[in-house]
């Protein structure tokens, strides 16, 4: 729009990441089809109609920076808390045995999945582990939790990062 301010919403390029742009309409349509894409994968996972060779198929296609962002959303995805588990470890599975590049920040991905994530599923701390280091995701867990109650969810899904990096390595 002519005169209008150059600064235009933020881009949700998925429920835990938001990204503050100043595009034109062309490169906000770029953004808005590549959230259209990590939603269709995301619902090719969480449909159990494909294999874990289909979904990682799938999971190629898509451009390079957004195959972690892909996955990662399914840690921080709070609508669907009953198939949870499942659902991580598929995630897990492409996260490991792909290593997408990840371009978000270790603090990120630690605050939006420390409320959703199965700690279970050992596959999340595995990754953050390869990619960020293990003394960086233990440091950054222990710092991130003091911002939470002792005893609630995230301090204790952010404990647990410590656990299965210490305990399992």
């Amino acid at each position: 729009m002519p005169g209008a301010s150059a600064t235009r919403a933020p881009i949700y390029v998925s429920a835990a990441v938001m990204l503050p742009l100043n595009l034109g309409s062309l490169a906000t349509e770029c953004i808005m089809s590549a959230l259209h894409t990590l939603n269709e994968f995301r619902e090719s996972l969480y449909s159990r109609k494909h294999t874990l060779h289909q979904l990682r198929m799938k999971l190629q296609q898509l451009p390079r920076e957004l195959r972690a962002e892909a996955l990662l959303g399914v840690f921080a995805d709070a609508s669907r808390p009953e198939t949870a588990f499942g659902d991580q470890e598929i995630a897990g599975q492409l996260l490991v045995s792909l290593h997408p590049e990840c371009v978000r920040p270790l603090d990120d991905i630690l605050r939006s999945t420390a409320s959703t994530w199965n700690v279970s599923v050992e596959q999340l701390a595995i990754y953050v582990r390869d990619v960020f280091g293990r003394e960086e995701v233990v440091e950054a867990s222990t710092r991130l939790a003091a911002d939470y109650p002792l005893e609630s969810r995230e301090a204790r899904a952010l404990a647990t990062f410590q656990w299965w990096l210490t305990a399992k390595s």
